[in-house]
């Protein structure tokens, strides 16, 4: 797999939330789904 071009941008976790309800709202299709990485941990994603 080629790596993609891509950004970051950082957000409380409601605010992301916020936004991914909004892209489901719209029926955005999800290539990797929303989700938290490492809960708990201090690397959290």
């Amino acid at each position: 797999m080629e790596p993609m071009p891509h950004l970051g941008l950082v957000l409380a976790l409601d605010g992301w939330r916020a936004l991914a309800d909004r892209f489901r709202a719209v029926d955005c299709k999800w290539i990797i789904p929303p989700s938290v990485r490492f809960e708990g941990e201090p690397g959290e994603q």
